[in-house]
C-alpha cells in the first residue's frame, strides 16, 4: 500500500516502430525512475494515453510513423496529459513545426537513454497534477493522493483496486464495462475476468470498512458496474 499523500509515478508511452529508438533496457530507465511502454501503434499508444491519467506520451518522429503531426494533434488534445517529440537530425522541419503548433510539452533527442530522458526532463518535466477529487455525495475520490475518503474517515487503497475505483467513479453515472476494467487493472490474459471481479470484491469490502451498511459499487447486470445512487 501507499503511504497518505504519495504521488503516483507517471509512466512514459512510447510511440515507436524500431527497437534501436531506445538504448537501454526497461530496468535501466527504471531505476532513473521512467516506467517506459512501448506501442508501435498509434491506436494502442493512444489508447494507452487516454486510459491512465498517469502517463505521458513520447513520440518517435520516425518514417514508418506517417501520421506524427495527427498523432501530434489528437495526442495534446487529451487533457492532462504531456507530450514530447523526440527527433533525430534527419527529422523534416513540418514535423517539428506541427509538433510546435499542437503544443508538445518539449523536444527529447532519439535514441532514447536513461541519462539522456533524465537530463531533458528536467528542463520540460511533465507537470505535476493538481488537487483533483470525484465527490459522490459524501464518498470523495481523491484522484491525485490514491485515497477515499468518506465523512470524517479515510482510506488508503492498493494501486489496482484505486485505478478500478477511480474510472468506475469518473464514468459515472454511466456503467464502465468489465472489458474496460480490464485493460485498466492489467490483468494476465488467462485470468482477466477472473482478476478484475476478485479485485472488485476485494475492493468492496475495504470500502465496507468505511460504512459497513452502506454498499458503494454496483454490478450492472451484463453491463459492468456503477456507483450506487
Amino acid at each position: 500500500m501507499i503511504a497518505q499523500g504519495q504521488r503516483l509515478t507517471t509512466r512514459f508511452i512510447l510511440l515507436s516502430t524500431e527497437a534501436r529508438s531506445l538504448r537501454g533496457s526497461r530496468a535501466e530507465f527504471l531505476h532513473f525512475g521512467f516506467p517506459l511502454t512501448r506501442h508501435a501503434e498509434a491506436i494502442d499508444a493512444l489508447a494507452d494515453l487516454a486510459h491512465d491519467p498517469y502517463t505521458a506520451l513520447i513520440v518517435a518522429a520516425e518514417p514508418e510513423l506517417e501520421l506524427v503531426p495527427r498523432v501530434l494533434q489528437v495526442a495534446c488534445g487529451i487533457p492532462d496529459r504531456s507530450v514530447y517529440l523526440a527527433t533525430r537530425a534527419s527529422t523534416q522541419e513540418h514535423v517539428i513545426n506541427a509538433a510546435v503548433r499542437s503544443g508538445v510539452q518539449g523536444f527529447l533527442t532519439l535514441p532514447l537513454t536513461p541519462h539522456g530522458l533524465h537530463d531533458a526532463l528536467a528542463i520540460s518535466p511533465p507537470p505535476a497534477p493538481g488537487e483533483r477529487e470525484i465527490q459522490f455525495h459524501d464518498l470523495i475520490v481523491h484522484l491525485d493522493e490514491q485515497r477515499v475518503s468518506w465523512k470524517e474517515k479515510s482510506l488508503i487503497l492498493p494501486v489496482g483496486e484505486f485505478k478500478l475505483l477511480s474510472y468506475i467513479a469518473q464514468a459515472y453515472p454511466e456503467t464502465i464495462t468489465l472489458d474496460t476494467l480490464i485493460s485498466v487493472y492489467g490483468a494476465t490474459p488467462d485470468k482477466r475476468k477472473s482478476s478484475v471481479r476478485t479485485a472488485i470484491a476485494r475492493l468492496r469490502r475495504r470500502l465496507r470498512g468505511l460504512d459497513p451498511g452502506a454498499d458503494f459499487i454496483r454490478t450492472v447486470q451484463f453491463a459492468g458496474y456503477s456507483l450506487s445512487a
